[in-house]
């Protein structure tokens, strides 16, 4: 199960973290960790509210995203270069190394973790890691801290690119001074993501109407426009549709917008399908019918294409 060659062994734990704030020493500096606004917290979980029908294809795409998302998780902590003379642990060899360094707000989270000791002063451990950075990975984060009760650790965070199966893909490295030895933290983690309900999926050639509204406080606001598509532009929007992600299920913090939305309004087997693009949240809701669909995660090409068929929103 575990790619590059890490066996079941090598691995001391594997969660999920359901919802889970970040923890106490550290966050993922991205917008997905920190509070959803209200405005939005009712409307990013539709997936409870499924129509028949979307059914097996929807799940079994589920079940090989996060079977893909696991794989990962092996390969990262493979990535990991292990100062020489480097002795696993079934458990962290100093309590601060006992727990996460940060953890993600999202029921899709998993991870895996492992320890290790080193017989070797800090400094020339913490030397040695940042000269061997894991191949093939970007670095993202990192810091240095220490104080009373505290003992001087170093966090290094390195970023794989996300793919259609997960997202927040990295490993995490964290290093605790034990004076004549050095404890060790590796963890492995990864959004995964659900699969995409095939009702929200439209076929090239389905007319596309684009509804811009007014995103401000007044109520009564009526529509900036409203413009049907000419079948070019409108296979452009479709294909821009067709390519969103799920959401990736984590809190967001949900810029100022009062500029404008789009609805884009299709109409799929004789009922209207409406993708409501949230640029201040980067999500894009989906409704059919007036059931609510899982929410996609917003695209800048799918922004860029509205602002060249409705304009650029007014300036607050």
């Amino acid at each position: 199960m575990w790619a590059r060659g890490v066996s079941q062994s090598a691995v001391m734990e594997a969660t999920d973290v359901n919802g889970m704030a970040a923890s106490r020493r550290g966050r993922r500096p991205v917008a997905r960790l920190v509070i959803v606004a209200a405005a939005m917290s009712a409307v990013a979980c539709g997936a409870s509210n499924l129509p028949a029908g979307v059914g097996s294809g929807t799940i079994a795409t589920s079940s090989g995203n996060r079977r893909t998302a696991e794989a990962e998780l092996g390969s990262l902590l493979a990535a990991a270069q292990l100062p020489p003379g480097a002795e696993r642990l079934v458990s962290a060899p100093e309590p601060f190394l006992g727990a996460a360094p940060q953890t993600e707000a999202s029921p899709d989270f998993i991870t895996l973790t492992a320890w290790w000791q080193v017989d070797l002063p800090y400094v020339q451990v913490e030397t040695w890691v940042t000269e061997h950075p894991p191949s093939g990975l970007q670095s993202d984060v990192g810091g240095s801290i220490g104080g009373p009760g505290v003992p001087t650790n170093t966090f290094m965070g390195f970023r794989a690119p996300d793919t259609t199966a997960y997202t927040g893909a990295d490993l995490l490295i964290e290093l605790a001074d034990m004076g004549s030895r050095t404890g060790m933290r590796l963890d492995a983690d990864a959004i995964w993501l659900p699969g995409r309900s095939p009702l929200e999926m439209v076929s090239t050639g389905t007319p596309v109407t684009l509804i811009a509204e007014d995103n401000g406080d007044d109520p009564s606001a009526q529509p900036v426009l409203t413009k049907l598509l000419d079948p070019e532009d409108g296979d452009t929007v479709i294909a821009d549709l067709n390519a969103l992600q799920p959401s990736d299920g984590g809190t967001r913090n949900c810029g100022l917008d009062t500029g404008y939305r789009v609805l884009i309004d299709v109409v799929v087997q004789g009922g209207d399908e409406v993708f409501d693009n949230y640029r201040a949240c980067d999500l894009v809701l989906v409704d059919r019918g007036g059931t609510s669909l899982p929410t996609l995660t917003g695209s800048p090409a799918l922004d860029s294409e509205i602002e060249s068929l409705v304009g650029s929103p007014p300036t607050p």
